[in-house]
């Protein structure tokens, strides 16, 4: 599977082919108590790939 990073506000997914970072739109998935989930949908090698990244939240929501 494809890696998924943030960097300096911006989103990079590493292909799981030739390892190159390209900069990617990464859109929010459901969130849980502890973290936040982002998904990548991109195209390198000739192949659609997917990346994930969960990143922990500086704050917990309760509610």
């Amino acid at each position: 599977m494809a890696e998924l990073r943030s960097a300096k506000g911006t989103y990079e997914a590493r292909c799981e082919y030739c390892g190159v970072w390209r900069e990617v739109e990464a859109r929010q998935l459901a969130c849980d108590t502890f973290f936040e989930h982002y998904r990548a949908d991109f195209s390198c090698c000739g192949v659609s790939q997917v990346a994930h990244l969960a990143v922990e939240k500086d704050e917990l929501d309760f509610h």
